[in-house]
């Protein structure tokens, strides 16, 4: 399988054994600052039938990925800083199709994972697992009828976290109402919705990012038809705000909060460009990128600083489905090329931002006629639907080392840090 790294100015491609990376990949010896840094790609334990749909991370040396395998046993995998291994996970007996499409790690013995399960689209029941350091647990939280999803994971801090998703008053997943809940550090409680959300109409939330115990986003779709839900906590209530003249069919899919007064939420507007809406502590507005094929969107987004993001999801057209990883240089979004290690009919499913600036993302290479769905078991393209589709390859897997103003250092399977050299 071909490594590729970005050099500044173009892509370059080593060799891979089975398992691990070989080489040095030295870099330009004077890179500018302008520079976005190196994407390498990276092989894990991951066998064939082994999906990629979320990542998590506490440290370079402490990462998280989570979704399943076969198409239907919940799958987990970590990585302590020198080699990946697979690692047990709690299935669901009684609902044999089952995918985990979010995590969240706030500490080494301290890592969330979301997902659902079904037996063939009915009784879809959401699933929660928590690493405690030694073994993953199932936990119980308060929707666990006969139809709900879970979806995004945000956590302030230990004792303060939040859950998205769905729930239906029956196993037709219609109509969908959108699920809030909240971790106070001993157990989940359901958090009420705003009174009159979406109008009456269904909803959705798909991903939730907290910045405080008082200060949170959640983001989703309204509908049919489609329209974006972004919904505020303030320490006592979810309120519903909106954009100013959405386009038609669009909704958000991912947020990330820097700060309160700088939030990003990202999505699909069903066209070429993707959706981008950025917050300055009192109003939302649109950003523009650049168009890709017939058809864009970013899933997750996530940022190192205000002048350094990355959002990653696909874009759709004649050459078939393509990654797509788009950069915030704190000035505009730029599309950035390369990670594309199998052709056709792949996305980018989510991605982590380290403190050090190092950036982990994960993605899956799928096709089936037209059911491409993604992370969170919904088509994408727009469309709500839990059903699961096979996998043709194995993940792509790709990190994203950082520069600095001095430029980068050569590295194999470290990766770079900023500021002074430190020892491994």
């Amino acid at each position: 399988m071909p490594i590729q790294w970005w050099r500044g100015q173009r892509w370059a491609a080593a060799v891979a054994s089975a398992l691990t990376i070989i080489g040095l990949l030295a870099c330009p010896a004077a890179a500018s600052p302008q520079e976005v840094g190196v994407w390498t790609f990276k092989e894990t334990a991951a066998g064939p039938n082994d999906e990629m749909f979320a990542i998590g991370a506490v440290s370079e040396q402490d990462v998280w990925v989570v979704g399943r395998t076969n198409g239907a046993v919940l799958w987990s995998e970590h990585w302590d800083g020198t080699t990946w291994s697979v690692v047990p996970m709690p299935q669901e007996p009684d609902l044999p199709q089952a995918w985990l499409g979010a995590a969240a790690a706030v500490g080494h013995d301290d890592v969330w994972a979301s997902g659902g399960a079904d037996e063939g689209g009915v009784h879809t029941r959401g699933l929660l697992r928590h690493w405690d350091g030694t073994a993953w647990n199932a936990v119980v939280a308060p929707h666990a009828g006969l139809w709900s999803l879970y979806a995004g994971l945000a956590f302030s801090g230990g004792a303060d976290g939040w859950l998205t998703g769905a729930d239906a008053p029956d196993d037709t997943g219609r109509p969908t109402t959108a699920i809030l809940d909240h971790w106070d550090g001993t157990g989940w409680s359901e958090s009420p919705l705003p009174p009159d959300l979406c109008g009456g109409q269904e909803s959705f939330l798909y991903d939730v990012a907290a910045v405080a115990v008082d200060d949170a986003w959640a983001v989703g779709n309204c509908g049919p038809p489609f329209t974006p839900l972004l919904l505020h906590w303030d320490g006592l209530a979810w309120t519903q705000t909106s954009v100013q003249s959405p386009p038609a069919d669009s909704f958000f899919d991912g947020v990330s909060a820097i700060a309160s007064d700088d939030v990003w939420a990202v999505g699909s507007q069903g066209g070429p460009e993707p959706f981008i809406e950025h917050w300055d502590g009192s109003s939302w507005t649109s950003v523009t990128s650049s168009s890709q094929g017939e058809y864009s969107m970013l899933q997750t987004i996530a940022g190192v600083s205000s002048g350094d993001l990355w959002a990653v999801g696909y874009w759709y057209g004649e050459g078939g489905q393509l990654p797509l990883i788009e950069h915030w240089d704190g000035t505009a979004w730029t599309p950035v090329d390369g990670v594309n290690p199998f052709g056709e009919f792949q996305m980018l499913t989510d991605i982590v931002a380290l403190p050090t600036g190092v950036l982990w993302t994960v993605g899956t290479n799928l096709f089936r006629g037209d059911d491409r769905v993604g992370r969170r078991g919904r088509r994408v393209r727009g469309r709500k639907d839990v059903r699961t589709t096979r996998q043709r390859r194995s993940l792509a897997f790709s990190e994203r080392e950082p520069t600095d103003a001095f430029g980068h250092r050569p590295h194999g399977l470290w990766p770079v840090r900023f500021g002074p050299s430190t020892s491994r």
